[in-house]
Parts: C-alpha cells; sequence; structure tokens
C-alpha cells in the first residue's frame, strides 16, 4: 500500500511540475489555490462526472443520508401511533385560560369536546406517555447526536469516513430494529435506544466530509456534496408517507413496522457500503488509473499550487429542500468554473439567500389566515425549499477551507448547530402550551427568522472560501483515507515530495 500510494504521488507530482516548468511564472511566493481557475494544470487530466467511482460515492452517500434520516423522524412518525393523547389533549382543549378569540377561523369554539372533535387527534395508541415522556423520547436522538459530534470528527480522521459512516448506521439499525421491545418494556429503555441513534447518526455528516475530502475535485465539490447531502430531505420525503401508511395497515401491530422497515433498509444499505467504497482513490479496486489520477492532481493542486481565481403534505417541503440543494449544487459550480465569482463570493452569496429569503417567508407564514391552507402551504414549501441554497454555503465549506480537517471541523458545527434539535421543542412548547394560538407562533416564526437572518449576517462578514495556511501541513499532509489497519496504513505527503 505504501508503495503504491508513493508511486501515485509522484506522478501527481510529475504531472503538475512539467507543466509548471513550460509557464512563466513571476512570482514564486507559494499561496493555496481555491481551484477557481478552471484552466487548472489538471484540467488535461479530467474525466467524465457520470459513471465515475467518485459519483457512485455520491449516490451510495445519498443512500446513506436516506436511511440515516429515516432513522431520525421515523420515531417522529410512529409516535402518532403509538400514544394514546386522548386524555391530555382534551383537558388542554377544556382548560379555562383557552379563548374564544384565540383561534379566529381555525377552530370551531363551543364549549365541551369530545376527544373525536378536536382537531389533529384520533382514539388508540397503547402506550399513556404523557407530553413530557414524548418529549424526551424525541429529543433523546439530539441528546446522542450533540455529544457524537466532535468525537465523530476525529474517528473518521483516525479510521476513515467509510468505516465510521458505515458501522455507526449499522448499530443505529441494530438499536431501530430493537425500538419496538424497548418500547414494550420500559420507555426510559426506548430514550437510551433514541440515545444511541442519535449518536451514531451524530457521525455520519463528519465521516462523509472525511471522505470527500479524498474524493472531490475542488471544481466539482458542490455537486458531489449536494447530491449526498439532499439524501437527508430524500429520507424525510419517504418515511413521513410511508411511516404514515405502515401506521395504519403495516405488519406486527402498525406501528412496529415502521422501525423494522426501516431497520432492513439500512441493513441493506450497509452491506453495498462496506462493499463498493474505499476511503480513498488508492484504495479503490475499481476505480479507472485516468480518474485516480485526476482525484490526487487536483487535491495535490489545491493544496499547494500558486493562487488562481403530513403524509405526502408534510414531505412537499422536502421535496423542495431536495431539488433545491441538487439544483444550487450544479450552479455553484458553474459559476466557479466560469468564474463569474470567486469560491468565497460564491458561498457567501449562496448561504446568505438560503438564509435571509426563508426568513422573510417564515414571517409572512405566521400572518396567513387559517382558511387559507394552500397559501400557507406554498409560503412553507419555498421557506424551507429555498434553504437548500446553504448546501452550496456554509454546508460544503469545511472542505473548501481545510479538506484534511473537514470531517472534524463539519463536527465542531455540527455539535453547536445539534443544540437547537432538543432545545426548540422545549422553547416552542413553553411558547404555545396554552392553546397554539396564531399569535404565540408568530412570535416563534419572529424568533427562527432572527436567527436565520443572524446566522446569514454573522457568516457574510466572517467566512472565506480559501485554503487556509494552517490547514496545510508541511509534515504531514495525507490526500488519502487515514484508515488504519496494520499495513495497511496510509501514509502521508510533504509539500517539499510535491515542489
Amino acid at each position: 500500500m505504501t508503495s503504491l500510494l508513493n508511486e501515485e504521488m509522484t506522478n501527481a507530482s510529475r504531472i503538475i511540475r512539467d507543466k509548471d516548468r513550460t509557464e512563466n511564472t513571476e512570482d514564486e511566493t507559494p499561496t493555496f489555490d481555491t481551484g477557481d481557475n478552471e484552466n487548472s494544470s489538471y484540467e488535461h487530466l479530467r474525466t467524465p462526472l457520470w459513471g465515475s467511482s467518485r459519483f457512485a460515492l455520491a449516490v451510495l452517500g445519498f443512500f446513506g443520508f436516506v436511511n440515516s434520516y429515516a432513522l431520525l423522524v421515523n420515531m417522529s412518525v410512529a409516535i402518532v401511533c403509538m400514544v394514546n393523547r386522548t386524555d391530555t389533549l382534551v383537558t388542554k382543549f377544556n382548560k379555562s385560560l383557552l379563548n374564544k378569540d384565540d383561534f379566529n377561523d381555525c377552530v370551531d369554539f363551543s364549549g365541551e369536546r369530545n376527544a373525536s372533535d378536536v382537531p389533529g387527534t384520533h382514539r388508540g395508541g397503547e402506550f399513556n406517555w404523557d407530553t413530557k415522556v414524548q418529549g424526551f423520547i424525541l429529543g433523546g436522538f439530539f441528546w446522542g447526536y450533540l455529544v457524537s459530534q466532535i468525537p465523530a470528527g476525529w474517528l473518521a480522521t483516525r479510521f476513515g469516513g467509510k468505516r465510521v459512516f458505515g458501522w455507526s448506521i449499522f448499530i443505529a439499525t441494530i438499536c431501530t430494529m430493537l425500538t419496538p421491545i424497548g418500547a414494550k418494556t420500559d420507555y426510559r429503555l426506548l430514550i437510551v435506544l433514541r440515545v444511541i441513534v442519535g449518536m451514531c447518526n451524530g457521525t455520519v455528516f463528519p465521516a462523509m466530509h472525511a471522505l470527500f475530502g479524498h474524493w472531490s475535485p475542488p471544481l466539482e465539490r458542490s455537486r458531489l456534496t449536494a447530491l449526498t447531502y439532499s439524501g437527508t430531505q430524500a429520507g424525510i420525503v419517504i418515511t413521513f408517507p410511508l411511516g404514515a401508511y405502515l401506521c395504519q395497515n403495516g405488519f406486527g401491530g402498525g406501528w412496529p413496522s415502521i422501525f423494522y422497515v426501516c431497520g432492513m433498509a439500512s441493513f441493506l444499505w450497509f452491506v453495498l457500503w462496506m462493499f463498493f467504497v474505499s476511503g480513498s482513490p488508492v484504495e479503490h479496486k475499481r476505480i479507472s488509473h485516468e480518474e485516480k489520477e485526476y482525484i490526487i492532481a487536483s487535491l495535490v493542486e489545491s493544496a499547494h499550487k500558486k493562487n488562481r481565481k403530513n403524509g405526502i403534505l408534510s414531505a412537499l417541503p422536502y421535496i423542495a429542500f431536495w431539488a433545491m440543494i441538487n439544483v444550487t449544487g450544479w450552479v455553484a459550480d458553474f459559476v466557479r468554473v466560469r468564474q463569474l465569482m470567486s469560491t468565497t463570493l460564491t458561498r457567501k452569496a449562496f448561504d446568505a439567500f438560503g438564509k435571509i429569503v426563508p426568513a422573510v417567508l417564515m414571517i409572512a407564514l405566521g400572518y396567513v389566515e387559517c382558511s387559507a391552507t394552500a397559501l400557507a402551504v406554498v409560503l412553507l414549501v419555498l421557506s424551507v425549499g429555498l434553504s437548500g441554497f446553504q448546501y452550496s454555503g456554509f454546508i460544503v465549506n469545511h472542505v473548501d477551507i481545510a479538506p484534511a480537517y473537514a470531517g472534524i471541523l463539519f463536527g465542531i458545527s455540527n455539535a453547536l448547530s445539534a443544540i437547537g434539535g432538543f432545545v426548540s421543542p422545549i422553547i416552542v412548547g413553553e411558547i404555545t402550551k396554552e392553546a397554539q394560538t396564531r399569535t404565540e407562533w408568530q412570535f416563534v416564526f419572529y424568533m427562527s427568522a432572527g436567527i436565520y437572518i443572524f446566522g446569514a449576517i454573522f457568516y457574510v462578514i466572517f467566512a472565506s472560501g480559501d485554503l487556509q495556511p494552517w490547514a496545510v501541513e508541511t509534515d504531514p499532509i495525507d490526500i488519502n483515507n487515514e484508515e488504519n489497519s496494520g499495513s495497511d496504513r496510509l501514509e502521508s505527503m510533504t509539500l517539499r515530495d510535491l515542489s
């Protein structure tokens, strides 16, 4: 493995040196290329993206995130069928603090209600969990997700993204298959299982970022990451209607089949992932020599060259999100290839648009009359869908500024963002705990929009798309997979070896 790596690195270095010798250079001071120049010295090595091994990695990554997010949202769908909420909802509905004027035309208020009259409720469900227990069950995932972020980045760097991603989904699959047993045994066991699922899912983004640090040429980076990470929304789109169907018509009592089906799909993906994916082009057994040479040369130059410039309805917003992620990924790379904008400006523009516009739409959503269902759906779909611009903004930015440390960086930032996963349900629950009036939800939307706009402004001021000097190790810089298994330990490159 060491000799193979040295041979490939030597070839890549020779290609870049030979081309450099044909160019007249005035400044020998080393700077860092962001891949903005379409006339890079590795351009003659470019191989088609479609049908390539790097494209196959992105597709398998896409289905990996489909399964990852299916394991996340399956509980949100299933708990509707699992819990008998009749007593709790009727009590809240008849509280003396409830004011007829709060509902406007959303509810036909006429005094006492039966459970079947309360909008959005149904009879059934075998578990009498109160809202506090339900909150712990749903929030358990995010507690696990939070604590695994930073360790996940280190694990992906140490053992390789392939192994971390694959085995994390495998463990989450086992816990998902055990969920029905845990729920029927004790809700505390169910919470533990959900925490473990969250911990496993917390590793997938850092692991995939680490893989892309070794597989994605700079001028294809937005497209590849957009395709892969759009699997998150596809997972939601698929799981909501599928879960709703299985809840009513599934085997094993209905709701348990949601976890069994998600578990079986995830296990099938795990087998395909471990068999077909490799941690780096050097390790890949089926990659063409031309593609391997192109990927390695592009990454070497990027590091070292001189600077050059409900059910279906519930799924609708995520369908738009998924589509927008892929469209904007191609647009972002087109803009960069044509040198219409630098990498830094591209990331800032796409990220700002993906935050500010949805924030405005979110505020508008709070003022829609309850009878204007179609308008509300359109605003919600646009708000969520246009957020997909961010996937060509801050999401891929870690790979731009530090490919070798992308997994660790994403783990750190994602750990902070995961706080919202368990804090926001608590805050929203407190704000809307009395009657969930329009005024209460308007406050929620204003608060969310404020967070979005603050994030956009902060990113525009401080973000960069340039490879950072601290991310280029003079001894060593490793552009290959860092999976370690005895004699298969990959060796590192130095800048001096490439000069």
